[in-house]
């Protein structure tokens, strides 16, 4: 359980964001009037799946903190690593806060083990959560992920196809220098086009 000290900070709702819900700005609405009924001022905490995404995520973020710009209440950001959002929460947290969740959040607990999110911060740590559903659809998330994946291996296999057989047919057709010549402008287009789609469709 964390320490009840007394602060004279104004109470907040501490929201929890799995990164795909970053600029997410129906949710940021959402957020707005919350805050409103409860007085409180907003600190989104964004979770990073990945550390080279991390600007992207704050420049999405601003976007959120944008809707609740003209309001009485501040708003604040943070991107954490996903598995340092308990710690994180340990050192955010002051009595009278708020923790907000999507209730499709799930944290491992065990290496066979998960269970949502707002279930354990209320068991363990026995902080006050809200949950808000509808906006976290995982498996949605995991779908296009997989998507892009296949897509992505699809891709390169294409193209390494048909840069084979254009090879097979220099072998093939042509002898000497200009065979030695061609061969190694095939390979490098080649491998121009693989880092070209690699660019173009990153695997998440």
């Amino acid at each position: 359980m964390l320490p009840a000290t007394e602060t004279l900070e104004r109470k907040k709702l501490i929201v929890i964001l799995p990164e795909v819900l970053s600029g997410n700005i129906k949710l940021a609405r959402r957020i707005f009037w919350l805050a409103e009924q409860e007085s409180s001022d907003v600190t989104y905490l964004a979770l990073a799946e990945d550390e080279e995404r991390t600007l992207q995520m704050i420049l999405r973020l601003a976007t959120m903190k944008a809707v609740s710009s003209p309001s009485a209440f501040s708003t604040h950001t943070k991107v954490i690593p996903k598995n340092r959002v308990i710690a994180t929460l340990e050192q955010l947290y002051k009595p009278g806060d708020l923790v907000v969740c999507p209730q499709e959040l799930f944290i491992k607990t065990s290496f066979f083990h998960a269970k949502p999110i707002s279930v354990f911060l209320e068991e363990e740590l026995k902080l006050p959560v809200r949950t808000i559903a509808g906006f976290y659809q995982p498996w949605r998330d995991q779908t296009r992920r997989w998507i892009k994946f296949f897509a992505f291996w699809a891709g390169c296999l294409l193209v390494m196809a048909l840069f084979t057989l254009l090879e097979v047919e220099i072998d093939l057709q042509l002898q000497g220098t200009l065979r030695t010549i061609l061969f190694v402008l095939c390979l490098t287009f080649e491998f121009g086009a693989l880092l070209a789609w690699n660019n173009m469709h990153p695997i998440e």
